[in-house]
C-alpha cells in the first residue's frame, strides 16, 4: 500500500490495522472467515495465473518428466561430532 499510494510505510501499517479492526468489530468472527476465505481465493487464481509464465519461461525449458526421475541428492557422507550436539540440540527443540 505504501509502494502504491506514496505514503510512509508506518502510515501504511496504521491504515491497515485500522480497516482490520473496524470490519473485525463491525462484523465479528464471521467477517474474519469471510475475509480469510477471499484471500485464499485471490491466492488461488493468482497461483494458477503463474502457470503460464512459468512455462513459457526459458528457465522451464528443460523441465521434462526425464529430467525429473534424475533428480535426487546424493548419499548423506559425515559423522555426527561431539563439538556439535549442541547445534543439534538447538537446532531439534528448534523445528
Amino acid at each position: 500500500m505504501s509502494v502504491v499510494m506514496d505514503i510512509h510505510s508506518w502510515l501504511a501499517v496504521i491504515i491497515s490495522a485500522a480497516v482490520a479492526v473496524l470490519y473485525t468489530l463491525m462484523g465479528g468472527f464471521y467477517s474474519v472467515a469471510y475475509t480469510d476465505v477471499i484471500q485464499l481465493s485471490f491466492i488461488i487464481v493468482g497461483l494458477w495465473l503463474c502457470v503460464p509464465f512459468i512455462l513459457a519461461s526459458p528457465s522451464s525449458a528443460n523441465f521434462t518428466v526425464a529430467a525429473v526421475t534424475k533428480l535426487h541428492q546424493e548419499p548423506w557422507i559425515g559423522r555426527l561430532e561431539l563439538e556439535d550436539a549442541g547445534r543439534w540440540v538447538e537446532d531439534i527443540l528448534l523445528l
